[in-house]
């Protein structure tokens, strides 16, 4: 398969390849190329993001390299709609990312970020990502108000922007984070919501969230000791709730309706049942 890439020029419209070894023959045998996944010697990634104009995906994956900012050839690919970055030192986004206009996906992995740079709030972002960013401690302010998707997974983010709610969210899902309960408050007129997961963030209060369509809830690993009232309210409409990790007492026959996820072993599929659940385990009271 290599030696057909070194000895065909026939590959000059492809528009996604695999990371190979010699990243730099491809590159230049095709301009067009919209999706590139690169993994290789940093001090290539500049001249190489100069042949690719028109990516429209980039991954850098790069996470023990010595990469301290992103190459500014790459605040030039202004096709770019997709921009993955997995580099543990990166410490600094520069203001020219407001030249990527069409960003709507944007997704950072053990990135040495404290604070990420707001001009990238101004862009079109509908999908944001922060996996294994220990020191982030802010969301951008998304002034586009654009923003569907935010996934935090071990962050140190206590708040989210006020804005968001006025955003179509339907997935926020914060994860072994440090998430305020103010911030929870931003959310509650998120009325396009439809799965929300707050697991190991330390909370023991859930104000209600408005939207109609939310049927997956997650508020696994925290101190809850009791399932909130509107949950309960709402058992018609709630397919899926997680509440394992939790001291909780649950009440008898409750949410006969709503999948509860004990423990990882058990669930009480109560939707499937024309009568209460008769479980031990789920909806009858613990003692």
């Amino acid at each position: 398969y290599q030696r057909r890439v070194h000895g065909d020029t026939s590959y000059a419209n492809l528009t996604r390849f695999p990371a190979l070894l010699d990243t730099k023959l491809i590159i230049n045998n095709n301009p067009n190329l919209l999706e590139m996944v690169y993994s290789h010697r940093v001090d290539q990634l500049d001249e190489i993001l100069q042949a690719t104009t028109q990516l429209k995906i980039l991954n850098i994956q790069k996470p023990f390299n010595k990469l301290h900012e992103l190459p500014q050839s790459l605040y030039s690919l202004t096709q770019l709609e997709e921009l993955n970055i997995v580099a543990s030192s990166i410490e600094t986004i520069h203001d020219n990312i407001q030249n990527l206009k069409r960003l709507n996906r944007f997704r950072i992995v053990v990135v040495n970020i404290t604070e990420l740079n707001p001009i990238i709030g101004t862009l079109p972002i509908q999908q944001f990502s922060a996996i294994d960013c220990r020191r982030l401690i802010r969301v951008p302010n998304f002034v586009q108000n654009k923003v569907e998707d935010i996934f935090l997974f071990n962050t140190n983010i206590r708040y989210i922007p006020d804005g968001v709610c006025n955003s179509p969210l339907r997935i926020f899902s914060v994860i072994n984070s440090k998430i305020s309960i103010s911030t929870l408050f931003n959310l509650t007129n998120c009325t396009q919501l439809r799965l929300f997961s707050i697991n190991g963030n330390q909370l023991n209060y859930l104000p209600e969230l408005n939207s109609y369509y939310l049927d997956d809830i997650d508020i696994s690993y925290n101190n809850f000791t009791s399932i909130p009232e509107w949950i309960i309210i709402r058992d018609d409409r709630i397919r899926k709730l997680n509440v394992q990790g939790n001291p909780l007492v649950l009440p008898e026959n409750v949410l006969c309706k709503t999948e509860i996820i004990i423990s990882k072993e058990m669930s009480c599929p109560c939707h499937t049942r024309i009568d209460p659940c008769q479980s031990s385990v789920c909806c009858k009271p613990i003692r």
